[in-house]
């Protein structure tokens, strides 16, 4: 019995090590959830300032083109079809920049759900790792307990 007991002994601190093996690796995984939130975090606000500047030139462009019907009074023909073509493409240009703009943030807060959701899976998994762990030192201080006895 004492034989059977000193091997499982030997089995028990080597999942000890294991579990201890396991920890440092969620604690690696710990410090990178929370570089990951940051970068997650300033990505969003860099987009979220992106869709704003986007939506005031697009608005801009909406005033400079209002604008250049009223003062095309004095142009050439072609000068004014010249310009118009230009602020056509510009308005283009940020309405492009504006869908993408968007594209990004609805992505970037993706993203941020899923950190969110990764961080909550990590804690279940530090918490079920130390009640395993707490219920391993229990069978090893029972198991030398038992042995102490024989």
């Amino acid at each position: 019995m004492r034989e059977i007991l000193s091997e499982k002994l030997i089995e028990i601190a080597s999942t000890q090590k294991k579990l201890e093996e396991v920890a440092d690796r969620i604690d690696q995984w710990e410090s990178s959830q929370v570089t990951l939130e940051k970068g997650t975090f300033e990505a969003l606000n860099v987009s979220d300032t992106i869709v704003s500047l986007t939506n005031e030139g697009h608005q801009m462009v909406s005033v400079l083109q209002d604008y250049f019907t009223r003062a095309t009074m004095q142009l050439t023909e072609q000068d004014v079809r010249h310009t118009a073509e230009l602020l056509k493409e510009i308005h283009n240009l940020f309405h492009s920049i504006q869908w993408n703009a968007k594209h990004t943030n609805e992505i970037m807060h993706n993203c941020d759900q899923a950190v969110a959701t990764q961080r909550e899976i990590g804690e279940t998994a530090k918490n079920s790792l130390h009640t395993i762990s707490e219920s391993v030192n229990c069978v090893v201080a029972c198991t030398e307990m038992i042995l102490a006895e024989l």
